[in-house]
């Protein structure tokens, strides 16, 4: 899969009079007047004027310009702009954007730019540069014991769980991990002391029964999970419809789990309801399964925006912060699984895990509602 890291496309000549985009104000000076390059390929620029593009300085007959693009879920170029016809000599276009295409530019969706010049073609990303798509900074502070994608106050930092963020490489056991919950990030009991995490931490995977944990502000009361639709109990078959809104694969064959979702009944408050994800068959012992959760509802039917350090991985948005992007070759896995799968990356909200089942005896797993606020 072409995946997170793979989607970033490096701005570089392609071969000998190829077709090279460079950002504005680049190409000029020496040995530059034969490359193609556009006038900017930020969101801003493209939506206020189009693609605009520069051609070489000499180029005897006309030429077809155009653009297309492509994204992580469809790499099939889809058109993003008008075709353009540069009379001979010209040395600058302006492409407009088909009303498709500016629905593509306007989205946060990682996308890749192909731009074709006559026979000359290259490509680069989209600088996603609104104050929609930008990247937003977030609470890393507990990045050591938490998985940053969720909320981390409290024993929420446990969510989601299990969750593969709770792991290390570990080439001794069966499935290559094993567990490493830390004690600042554990529950505490009632004179406020940690659970130890010592008899967990020796398990190489979770529970093949164990069901799936996860907080969703908003996703928290009945008529939110009426809005959501997802598969309840008593109607286990809609697991496998194509526009299930929780699914859990198996990274191994790629298969949907079977599965009900559920939120938890026992939940004093909204603020300490999670949602439930329950296998209806056990997992299979040393397979890892991917939670991928789109198109979630509030009790109002208004679609729940991903968490904002999921966005850093879903829309591969750049950072220099360590803890973020320590993570991206474990999502680009993940987004791995779900593209084999023929499951959609765009509409994601939240990811539950990759996660190791064990294929050993363990010491019996946390509750699931240590996991939540108590």
């Amino acid at each position: 899969m072409r995946g997170i890291s793979k989607l970033a496309v490096t701005v570089a000549l392609i071969c000998v009079g190829a077709l090279v985009l460079l950002p504005a104000g680049a190409g000029a000076g020496k040995g530059k007047a034969k490359r193609i390059a556009p006038l900017g390929t930020t969101q801003t620029q493209m939506l206020k004027r189009g693609l605009r593009v520069r051609l070489p300085a000499k180029h005897p007959k006309g030429m077809k310009v155009k653009a297309t693009s492509t994204t992580f879920d469809d790499p099939a170029p889809a058109p993003l702009t008008k075709v353009g016809h540069a009379r001979r000599g010209k040395r600058k276009i302006t492409l407009p954007l088909t009303a498709a295409g500016r629905a593509a530019v306007a989205s946060c969706e990682a996308r890749t730019i192909q731009v074709r010049a006559g026979k000359r073609s290259a490509t680069a990303d989209l600088v996603r540069d609104s104050a929609t798509c930008s990247p937003k900074p977030i609470d890393l502070s507990r990045a050591a014991d938490c998985d940053f994608i969720g909320q981390q106050q409290d024993s929420l930092c446990l969510l989601p769980f299990p969750d593969d963020y709770n792991t290390v490489a570990d080439p001794s056991t069966a499935t290559g991990r094993r567990i490493d919950l830390h004690p600042g990030g554990t529950p505490k009991n009632v004179v406020s002391v940690p659970v130890n995490p010592s008899p967990y931490n020796l398990n190489d995977g979770f529970s093949p029964g164990v069901g799936m944990v996860v907080r969703v502000p908003g996703l928290d009361n009945p008529g939110a999970l009426q809005q959501t639709n997802a598969v309840p109990i008593n109607h286990l078959g809609r697991f496998s419809e194509p526009d299930q809104p929780v699914v859990v694969i198996d990274a191994t064959t790629g298969q949907r789990q079977p599965i009900w979702v559920e939120i938890d009944s026992n939940a004093g408050s909204p603020g300490s309801t999670a949602l439930e994800i329950h296998p209806a068959v056990n997992f299979a012992s040393g397979h890892r399964y991917v939670v991928a959760m789109r198109n979630l509802k509030d009790a109002s039917g208004q679609t729940i925006p991903a968490p904002e350090g999921f966005r850093y991985y879903r829309d591969q948005l750049p950072s220099s912060e360590g803890p973020i992007n320590a993570q991206r070759a474990r999502f680009e896995s993940i987004f791995n699984t779900l593209r084999d799968a023929r499951e959609p990356l765009s509409r994601l909200g939240l990811h539950g895990c990759q996660r190791p089942e064990h294929r050993r005896p363990r010491a019996p797993h946390p509750q699931r509602r240590a996991c939540l606020a108590r």
